[in-house]
């Protein structure tokens, strides 16, 4: 750790207009009490107004930088140019069934993080990095006319604001955190032939699901997704409701270890609604919150206003820079 915390923050704005609606939404980071700055995050909106979704992507690394940034610049693009994503964006809403249309999202989501992991691996070779044990978390969102959907790996977390609550999706929000410490992931990590041992993936990794940790997946043998430390995400999707989706809130675990889904609803929608403020100045609020909270890890923050969102502030206010 450092002797005081980097305060410095990185901030990027914008706006933007398609068939799947209207968002206003701000990127912010600071590097805080560590050495390093490892998170990277990714924010991307087809050109044109033609385009049917937004993505956006937050990617917590660990035992360095280079897994993030290539997850970054690969990871969405990897989804999307899968075929059930093309199909599902150039298909008109309500020409499949909800279920056959959700279904074509998840399959994108899991085959794309699949391959963005074989994509990095692929990257480290031809660079001749030694970086096995360097990997991140991902949790990547889109933004449809229809759906929010959202793939995670590992212990970023997205909420979506609807109402002025965090949506629940059985017992947890739009993503849960991938800790080898849940039951469920202890079990899949010793049939992997790994253990748990002092919370972390063979005493090492603090997360079950990332990209990278190359290390960890080199059973021989094994399936992809049949690994100690796999690639396969948790995929939710939910139906949007207009009307009432206010935001969605992605971070990484340097906000979440020190707010709960319900204290960072209302952080940031009581902020929408008493004016006088903007997302730069939301995003910017939260991580310093987070600092005094004690927060020791690097924060990273995506906001995604949606339109009812925007009718929480006041006309005069309605800004993000």
């Amino acid at each position: 750790m450092l002797a005081q915390p980097v305060t410095e923050k990185e901030i990027h704005t914008g706006k933007h207009k398609n068939a799947a609606g209207d968002f206003s939404f701000v990127h912010a980071s600071m590097q805080g009490w560590r050495k390093n700055m490892e998170d990277a995050h990714e924010i991307y909106c087809p050109p044109g107004a033609a385009g049917r979704y937004v993505a956006f992507a937050v990617y917590d690394g660990h035992g360095g930088t280079d897994v993030a940034i290539k997850a970054s610049k690969h990871a969405v693009k990897m989804i999307i140019d899968e075929e059930p994503f093309k199909t599902y964006i150039s298909t008109p809403n309500g020409a499949d069934e909800f279920e056959k249309r959700k279904r074509m999202l998840i399959d994108s989501c899991e085959q794309g993080c699949l391959k963005a992991d074989a994509r990095i691996r692929g990257l480290n070779q031809v660079d001749g990095e030694d970086c096995d044990e360097s990997g991140c978390t991902a949790n990547i969102n889109f933004v449809t006319e229809e759906f929010l959907c959202c793939a995670n790996l590992g212990d970023t977390r997205t909420i979506l604001c609807r109402n002025g609550e965090p949506v629940q999706v059985g017992n947890f929000s739009m993503s849960h955190d991938h800790k080898p410490t849940n039951p469920e992931e202890t079990a899949r990590i010793e049939k992997a032939g790994g253990r748990v041992t002092r919370k972390r993936v063979n005493g090492a990794i603090a997360v079950s699901r990332s990209l990278g940790d190359f290390f960890f997946k080199s059973t021989e043998g094994a399936d992809p997704w049949d690994q100690p430390i796999t690639c396969k995400p948790d995929v939710v999707v939910v139906k949007r409701e207009e009307e009432q989706d206010e935001f969605i809130l992605c971070c990484c675990d340097g906000v979440w270890d020190v707010m709960t889904n319900e204290e960072a609803c209302e952080f940031v929608r009581e902020r929408l609604k008493a004016g006088g403020t903007n997302l730069t100045l939301i995003s910017t609020e939260l991580l310093n919150f987070c600092l005094t909270r004690k927060s020791k890890d690097n924060m990273t923050a995506v906001i995604v206003l949606l339109p009812a969102g925007q009718k929480l502030m006041p006309a005069a206010c309605c800004s993000i820079s």
